[in-house]
């Protein structure tokens, strides 16, 4: 915004003339600084979240081959807690450890 708008605006309202080449050389600067900004704000993140996207496309595609290694993961529920364990109190790996 300041680049194309706060500092012709002094110039426009002096009643400068611009020349062709100085509208040129504006116009290709601005060109070039939105075409960079859109760089930095676009593909930048894009590329700073490859890996994080290589993983997800290999996880889906071992979900959908059903190659995907399963994770053992332990489910506890209020049944399996023991009877003087309040919500809070005991964390699933105590828990765990516990009824070893």
């Amino acid at each position: 915004m300041t680049l194309d708008f706060l500092i012709p605006m002094p110039m426009f309202f002096s009643h400068y003339v611009f020349s062709k080449g100085f509208f040129v050389g504006w116009i290709t600067i601005t060109f070039i600084w939105v075409f960079c900004s859109a760089g930095i704000s676009v593909i930048l993140p894009i590329v700073e979240t490859a890996g994080f996207f290589k993983t997800l496309y290999r996880e889906i595609v071992g979900d959908m081959t059903g190659k995907r290694k399963r994770r053992n993961v332990e489910v506890m529920d209020a049944r399996s807690m023991s009877a003087d364990a309040t919500p809070g109190s005991v964390t699933p790996d105590k828990e765990i450890e516990a009824r070893k």
